[in-house]
């Protein structure tokens, strides 16, 4: 039997977990969904262990009821964007030009939230080879990821521009749109953590 998107939690009777492995079965056969068993208070609600291992999004947001958070937006051209909000996200705006430096495996995100209708360069500029991989969705809130994105460039190195007449569909919506980059700055098979340094410039 495949059980889709079961993660690592399939109870396995031969390790004498026949009860829980019978009602797992038993709920996904009648049901074609899990329901709880707990007897506690609190049924099977992950909440509040959800917010914790998420830091209680670290002072930067809220965890709401659903175990998820909500990040604040300070202001001052930055957001806090991520699951557990601890990504910060700096805004596009006309002549920036900003230097980013990592060692080892990093998240780097940018938004937009002006004019649809303006012409838009945003210039990359690496230092090295580090292979990065770079995620855009269209919205100033949004949070572009591995799974979730509307455009994304896998494994760049060297230089690279995102330029509003090549992907209109992307960065002239008038909700905004987020860049997000991820620099693979790690070589798995000895644990090496590899450096490198981003210049961002933007103009419009």
């Amino acid at each position: 039997m495949t059980v889709p998107k079961a993660g690592h939690f399939v109870p396995n009777p031969q390790l004498n977990y026949y009860k829980a492995a019978y009602a797992f079965f038993t709920d996904y056969l009648a049901n074609k969904k899990l329901t709880c068993q707990s007897t506690k208070g609190n049924g099977c609600s992950v909440t509040s262990s959800m917010c914790t291992y998420m830091g209680n999004c670290f002072g930067l947001g809220d965890c709401g009821t659903n175990g998820q958070c909500t990040c604040n937006n300070p202001g001052n051209g930055m957001k806090w964007k991520g699951a557990d909000c601890s990504m910060q996200s700096n805004r596009l705006k006309n002549e920036l030009n900003i230097y980013q430096f990592s060692k080892g495996p990093k998240w780097w995100s940018f938004y937009y939230d002006g004019s649809a209708a303006a012409k838009k360069i945003m210039a990359v500029t690496t230092t090295n080879t580090v292979p990065m991989d770079v995620y855009v969705s269209i919205g100033s809130d949004s949070t572009p990821t591995e799974f979730e994105f509307d455009f994304e460039m896998k494994a760049m190195t060297g230089n690279f521009t995102l330029h509003s007449d090549d992907l209109p569909q992307y960065l002239n919506d008038t909700t905004g749109f987020t860049v997000a980059m991820y620099v693979d700055g790690i070589v798995q098979q000895t644990n090496t953590l590899l450096e490198q340094t981003v210049n961002v410039q933007f103009s419009e």
